[in-house]
């Protein structure tokens, strides 16, 4: 769960940017 949350911030992140 903890994996899946840190990819789901780091393609926020990528989108956000």
């Amino acid at each position: 769960m903890l994996m899946a949350f840190l990819a789901n911030a780091q393609l926020s992140t990528l989108f956000f940017f």
